[in-house]
């Protein structure tokens, strides 16, 4: 990749990492949280309505915030192709998301598939997709390295 592709692939990324962080900060303001699928399929049921979970469901999308450190990596290295710490530190993060949300959050109500794409839940959804867009450019800007 040039010195072009590795500047675009880096804008791109950091535009996804501030997605993430941002629905992570922000989630309880610009969502309706969490939600089931209801056993009749009509109106979701959305988790921080249960009594017994304290409406502390969502918290688990907070991890997204995790984010932060490979932003300020990539920011101290904008226009340089990814290396290992950088990879590695993602792969963590994004293992450590993936438990909080598939996990954690469904041992108590919520289906993160269902909320993102069903209900649909824009702020979880563009996290999601932003998640799997990173993973993509970091990949090539980890790829880029050894050219």
């Amino acid at each position: 990749m040039n010195q072009r592709g590795v500047v675009l692939s880096s804008a791109l990324y950091v535009a996804a990492l501030c997605v993430m962080i941002y629905v992570g900060l922000k989630y309880d303001d610009i969502s309706f949280g969490l939600a089931a699928l209801t056993e009749s399929g009509g109106q979701p049921f959305y988790c921080n309505k249960l009594l017994s979970t304290g409406g502390d469901e969502s918290s688990m999308v907070v991890t997204f915030t995790l984010f932060v450190a490979p932003l300020f990596i990539r920011l101290s290295k904008f226009s340089k192709a990814a290396g290992m710490l950088e990879f590695g530190l993602f792969i963590l993060i994004s293992a450590l998301v993936a438990f909080a949300l598939f996990f954690l959050a469904t041992l108590d109500c919520a289906q993160i598939f269902h909320t993102a794409f069903v209900v649909p839940d824009i702020a979880l959804l563009s996290a999601l997709l932003s998640q799997a867009a990173a993973t993509l450019l970091l990949f090539l800007l980890f790829k880029s390295r050894s050219r």
